[in-house]
């Protein structure tokens, strides 16, 4: 079976008769990172793998075949994380689901937005550990064609080049980059 294997003639599919899901999203949350994939017909569970940083894939977790979102609550900022799925139908699995990797960054905290004399707007928010940098993301109500500024040291900039409405919407993120991403 190992040759067939490798040569691509027959896939784990055709001997165990379960899909593979699609992993579709991995994202930061307030309570960790959540996870979400696309359900597989007939399967009865899921088994859930994470990989932390350059490790091995350990099992996380084991969901019902009516789940199709999972909340990974045990990682820590600043840290990378892959994951994948596999589905299970009776006693039968899978092979793994494609991966998605994430970075754990908690949301901005402590966000303030001034006005000041002309056009100006200074922003302020609280430090984060084991980021790079922060964003912000300033422009209308639908943020299209929004304007994206990136600091990487301080935790206040002033915004006045540009400014010509009376009224800005904004966001304000960290990041952490690895590699080239």
């Amino acid at each position: 079976l190992t040759d067939l294997f490798n040569t691509g003639i027959i896939n784990k599919t055709q001997i165990t008769g379960v899909l593979a899901p699609k992993l579709k999203s991995v994202k930061n949350t307030e309570k960790g990172v959540q996870i979400s994939w696309r359900k597989v017909k007939d399967a009865t569970r899921y088994i859930i793998y994470r990989k932390k940083g350059n490790g091995s894939y350990k099992k996380l977790a084991t969901v019902s075949s009516k789940k199709t979102v999972y909340i990974d609550k045990k990682v820590k900022k600043g840290k990378k994380y892959t994951y994948s799925i596999k589905a299970v139908k009776s006693k039968k699995k899978s092979g793994l689901s494609n991966t998605k990797t994430i970075v754990r960054l908690k949301t901005v905290s402590n966000v303030t937005a001034k006005a000041g004399n002309g056009k100006k707007i200074t922003f302020t928010w609280k430090k984060q550990g084991g980021v790079n940098g922060y964003q912000i993301r300033l422009g209308n109500r639908s943020m299209r064609k929004s304007r994206v500024i990136t600091i990487t040291k301080n935790l206040r900039k002033t915004v006045e080049r540009g400014l010509k409405k009376k009224v800005y919407y904004y966001q304000i993120r960290s990041y952490k980059s690895i590699g080239t991403t």
